[in-house]
């Protein structure tokens, strides 16, 4: 591969945000490539592998049994001091699907690929080709590609966003670390997840099990890397309260952003999206929906500046737009943080939920579609 081999648009990274931007810049006719240092798509798994149906209609994309496990809508949450509360969501925009993720990323890939956008695995970016000042494209351990914008979806420790200084490396009270297994053999758990909050199991975060199904599910957690504890250790002293006897076939690490966007997500013919923009829910964890929304956004702007007459300072359009949707819940959830790190704040926050819950048949569904879905 030289310096000759010339796109529209060159996205790195092949997670959902990546290949959702990909697949919707390919959308607008333009010249598409998504690199990823992988060799397959979806693999290794490093998450707790749920999505909620707003996501699935953002993509007009039909939940699967190709990529779909299961289907829940009820909760069972744990206080520190072992207060549960069970929730049912019985509307629509609460079903939470387990997912295949490796099965979900290969449909996400062959969407992109339907609409002329190309994946090239086994590739990793190694710097940014300049000419003059300007950025002509990546050079890549498979030789130069040249592009006329740039997307980086290259998760948490991304090298374009540090590349361009629109991002630093985290500190460690800015990250997750977290640890899952995958577990056979335990019953009871196929019609519902379960959250676990406290110090006990999780400082700084939370435990979970999110059910996959056929009585396996995924049992994981989550921790401030500034609390400096092993995540391993705490896992299996989870899994010995609340699975001891299940066996695991899967076990997987990796690490969440939890703080707040950058100030900029843009700079020259450079995006960010994903976790390399820091858009995650700092509460949860959780980053696919938000990816998604904030994919299907760049994607759609990258395409039309880079086939289209408009400037390049048009990438702003991105910018305005994903803050527009994001922002506020983001700095939401990273406020709502402080309780996770305190029990005494997390009964609170618990006390608050019980009395929500009760509250529940009387309020109508709009309002609590309203209160809990995303702003997308």
């Amino acid at each position: 591969m030289g310096d000759g081999i010339d796109y529209d648009v060159i996205v790195v990274g092949a997670g959902p945000a990546g290949l959702v931007a990909g697949e919707y810049a390919a959308r607008t006719g333009a010249k598409v490539v998504v690199i990823d240092r992988k060799r397959e798509i979806g693999a290794p798994v490093r998450c707790g592998e749920g999505l909620g149906t707003p996501s699935f209609d953002l993509l007009g994309l039909q939940p699967s049994s190709d990529f779909v496990l299961n289907k829940v809508n009820k909760a069972v949450l744990f206080s520190p001091k072992g207060r549960t509360l069970k929730i049912s969501f019985p509307y629509r925009e609460f079903s939470l699907y387990s997912l295949d993720r490796c099965a979900f990323e290969k449909t996400l890939a062959s969407r992109m690929e339907a609409q002329g956008g190309e994946t090239l695995l086994d590739t990793q970016a190694t710097g940014l080709l300049r000419k003059e000042g300007k950025i002509l494209g990546l050079k890549t351990t498979k030789g130069g590609i040249l592009g006329k914008v740039i997307i980086g979806a290259d998760g948490l420790e991304s090298r374009i966003g540090r590349w361009c200084k629109l991002v630093k490396r985290l500190k460690m009270n800015e990250i997750y670390t977290c640890a899952q297994y995958t577990l056979i053999d335990l019953e009871g758990i196929d019609d519902h997840f379960e959250i676990h909050f406290g110090a006990k199991y999780a400082p700084g975060g939370y435990a979970w099990l999110f059910p996959k199904g056929n009585r396996e599910v995924n049992l994981g957690l989550g921790v401030l890397a500034s609390y400096n504890q092993k995540p391993i250790e705490l896992l299996n002293k989870f899994k010995k309260k609340r699975a001891e006897k299940a066996h695991f076939t899967r076990f997987v690490t990796g690490c969440i952003p939890s703080t707040l966007p950058p100030p900029k997500t843009v700079k020259e013919n450079i995006l960010l999206v994903g976790d390399a923009a820091r858009q995650t829910n700092a509460v949860s964890g959780g980053g696919i929906a938000n990816a998604i929304l904030a994919g299907k956004i760049a994607g759609k702007v990258a395409g039309e500046v880079s086939v289209g007459n408009k400037p390049i300072s048009s990438l702003e359009e991105y910018e305005t737009s994903w803050r527009s949707h994001l922002e506020k819940i983001l700095i939401k959830k990273y406020k709502q943080r402080r309780f996770l790190e305190s029990d005494k704040k997390n009964e609170r926050m618990f006390s608050f939920m019980k009395l929500a819950a009760t509250l529940k048949p009387i309020i109508p569904k709009s309002v609590i579609v309203r209160w809990l879905t995303p702003d997308f």
